[in-house]
């Protein structure tokens, strides 16, 4: 086991900026505006590594609001991967958000989304300091 931080540094890349700002969350910012099918295989490969290096409820952040364009199959193929790792792993993922802000990629996202169909938390948001404010406000009323 590893710990996050150094995790997220050594698995960086240009496909990929991994970040673990708070406790408890990992945000994994899309550098490409396509992704093809390496992309994918490569995100759902570092996607498995932090999975497997954690061990409470993470919640982790997508920015996807560069990404423009991904193939129809590879669409049909990434909804699939997704919904094995929220099966397989639902016990830690605590929720998921999306950071979106173009109408294409909300369209892939709901494609995705028909596929998936988990009972995991989602939220979209349109950038990233939607999801810190919300982040330090879920935070401070988890307290209260």
């Amino acid at each position: 086991m590893y710990p996050l931080d150094y995790l997220c540094n050594k698995l960086s890349d240009e496909t990929f900026k991994i970040e673990y700002p708070f406790d408890d969350h990992v945000i994994i910012t899309f550098r490409k505006e396509t992704l093809n099918k390496k992309d994918v295989e490569h995100f759902f490969k570092v996607v498995h590594i932090i999975l497997e290096n954690i061990q409470k409820p993470t919640t982790f952040i997508y920015d996807v609001s560069k990404v423009k364009m991904m193939l129809t199959d590879l669409r049909m193929s990434f909804a699939n991967k997704v919904k094995v790792i929220l099966d397989n792993y639902s016990y830690l993922v605590a929720s998921y958000i999306v950071i979106i802000n173009n109408p294409v990629t909300k369209l892939l996202l709901y494609g995705i989304n028909l596929i998936i169909g988990s009972d995991t938390k989602q939220k979209v948001m349109t950038n990233r300091e939607e999801v810190i404010r919300y982040i330090k406000n879920k935070s401070v009323t988890q307290f209260i």
